[in-house]
């Protein structure tokens, strides 16, 4: 498919999002389609707002049942980095330490990703 379009794909998301509840999976799916879209078109304020809309769905809807769910902290991450690329530095920051809190608990200070994002977040400081 081509990815000139995807502005008008996103526009497809917006009018699914006035006819589906904020928590159905399908919008769900969709978004994360056209987050995929966004970052293939190098467009990162739209990728950015729409991986934040999507982590927001998952703390939502993880909250109660698992908050430190490993897809919710790879999401985070995701956000971090956008938010990072749109020189939004200190949002970034806030984000990655809410990744690792969640990955501290999944997957421990001694793993590969932990300490990713431990090097991450030092060379935003």
């Amino acid at each position: 498919k081509s990815l000139e379009n995807v502005h008008s794909e996103c526009l497809l998301t917006f009018i699914i999002t006035q006819v589906l509840d904020s928590n159905n999976l399908e919008l769900h799916k969709t978004r994360c389609w056209a987050l995929s879209l966004a970052l293939l078109d190098g467009d990162l304020p739209l990728a950015k707002n729409l991986c934040s809309t999507i982590v927001k769905t998952q703390e939502r809807l993880l909250e109660h049942v698992f908050p430190t769910h490993p897809i919710l902290q790879s999401q985070r991450f995701t956000l971090a980095e956008l938010e990072a690329a749109c020189g939004n530095c200190q949002n970034a920051k806030r984000v990655l330490t809410k990744c690792m809190n969640g990955l501290l608990v999944t997957h421990g200070k001694d793993s590969q990703l932990y300490r990713k994002a431990e090097l991450y977040l030092s060379s935003l400081q």
